[in-house]
């Protein structure tokens, strides 16, 4: 699996964002870097996929359902507590605060971070090509 450099805007005073250092790759520059390896959540992915166009909650949970192919049937207590995390680490943001509802929309952060994430599961099927190869 890559090594990602990943971190959050209270860094911003260092020079990366997103490295991909089995590749040398740098994918965004201006921010300072932290080590991660783990991967996004599947909840993590399809909330940021989801929130491609702007939503609240309720509407959220649909467009999930939607994108995944009805594979995915996600609870309000795992949405709002990944809404949560996703702010605070500030890949969304709220557009709209009626009282009633928040409607949310991702961030260039959420958006990069969503690309990266992409770009591994991609990898990670083309690695297991082997499987195909053997059958």
């Amino acid at each position: 699996m890559a090594a990602l450099f990943v971190l959050t805007k209270k860094y911003r005073h260092d020079s990366i964002m997103l490295c991909d250092i089995s590749r040398g790759i740098i994918l965004k520059a201006g921010w300072k870097m932290s080590y991660t390896s783990s991967p996004m959540t599947e909840a993590m992915y399809y909330i940021l996929l989801a929130l491609m166009n702007p939503n609240h909650g309720y509407q959220l949970m649909a467009a999930i359902e939607q994108v995944s192919n009805g594979r995915i049937k996600m609870g309000p207590g795992t949405l709002y507590g990944v809404l949560t995390r996703l702010q605070k680490d500030e890949m969304i943001v709220i557009l709209n605060d009626d009282g009633r509802r928040k409607t949310y929309a991702i961030t260039e952060d959420g958006r990069t971070a969503l690309n990266v994430e992409y770009k591994r599961l991609k990898d990670m099927i083309q690695d297991g090509v082997i499987l195909e190869e053997r059958s």
